[in-house]
């Protein structure tokens, strides 16, 4: 899991975060990795909205092993804990690594797909 927080609000209502999802390194149905859609996908502008990613992170990043997204999470309360906190968006985390790679499965299915039609 790889979660980066970059701000919290003054109110402590919500948090801004970058979520690294990994990219499972399965072929899609034209037989090429999800890994080489996801940078087919972004046609070589793979960039990163952290100021301070490693050259390892970016690395992941630009071979489709990982995808970033930028979240907003909304605290459920504002006298929470900060354990508690954290695990709201360790919550988040999940919920968008669900809804991501299950989108790029759909989104990325023929992706690389090529053939010639005689």
């Amino acid at each position: 899991m790889n979660i980066h927080i970059l701000t919290q609000d003054k109110d402590i209502n919500t948090v801004n975060v970058v979520f690294h999802i990994p990219v499972p390194a399965v072929l899609n149905g034209a037989g090429i990795s999800y890994r080489n859609a996801v940078v087919m996908e972004a046609k070589g502008e793979i960039t990163s909205a952290l100021y301070n990613i490693t050259p390892a992170e970016f690395a992941l990043l630009q071979s489709g092993a990982e995808i970033e997204k930028v979240e907003t999470v909304r605290f459920s309360s504002i006298y929470l804990t900060n354990a508690q906190r954290l695990q709201q968006v360790v919550d988040r985390y999940n919920a968008v690594k669900t809804a991501l790679i299950a989108e790029k499965q759909i989104t990325l299915a023929f992706m690389g797909y090529n053939t010639e039609v005689v």
